[in-house]
């Protein structure tokens, strides 16, 4: 162990003793200037090389944004027309009316055996009546349901009310057997502007 301290230190002293060498040629302080020099315009084009392409970049961009632009504009115009095209065929389109049957008097039937007495016929309106505009006038429709176990004849009046005030009414003769829906309407000429509502009343 001790010998290898002391050549450890033999060789520490070898280095010591020896200074470092000197390059063999050093370059004249001009050829540096110029080497300097000719890597700073290197560095220089290569500045203004990137600047121009960063240029040409944010031009791309800015022509790019203006396309973006017109485009969008050019949607929201399509979508409009889409749109004005669809509630102009919507308004064309007719609107359906629904169709009402009355339903025809129960054939007559042979004297049959003496049967349990039935309940009387009991007619009620189903819901409010329906008041759909057609132009001027306007057309109420309403449905009966007979709830009993005989047949009712009668007449339902149709009574149309403007702003709450009757302006008009109409009898409208019906026939419902028992657990038969019955539709009747009327159509009423040019009520007028205002809130229009209907009421029916029957009389069997």
């Amino acid at each position: 162990m001790l010998r290898i301290h002391v050549l450890a230190a033999a060789l520490l002293l070898a280095a010591c003793s020896h200074p470092p060498a000197k390059p063999a040629n050093p370059m004249p302080a001009s050829k540096v200037d110029d080497a300097q020099a000719a890597e700073l315009a290197k560095l220089k084009a290569t500045v203004g090389f990137l600047q121009d392409q960063v240029k040409d970049l944010e031009a791309q961009v800015a022509e790019a944004n203006k396309e973006t632009t017109r485009y969008q504009a050019g949607l929201q115009r399509a979508v409009a027309e889409l749109n004005r095209c669809a509630q102009s065929s919507q308004a064309r389109a007719p609107q359906r009316q629904p169709t009402f049957v009355q339903p025809a008097p129960a054939p007559t039937s042979p004297a049959q055996p003496a049967r349990p007495a039935r309940s009387p016929a009991r007619v009620i309106t189903l819901d409010l009546p329906e008041v759909t505009p057609l132009g001027d006038d306007v057309l109420v429709s309403a449905h009966l349901w007979n709830s009993g176990e005989q047949t009712a004849r009668g007449t339902a009046t149709i009574t149309l009310n403007l702003d709450g005030r009757e302006i008009d009414s109409a009898m409208i003769p019906f026939t419902a057997d028992p657990g038969v829906d019955v539709g009747i309407q009327h159509r009423f000429n040019s009520p007028g502007e205002g809130a229009l509502s209907a009421n029916v009343s029957l009389d069997y």
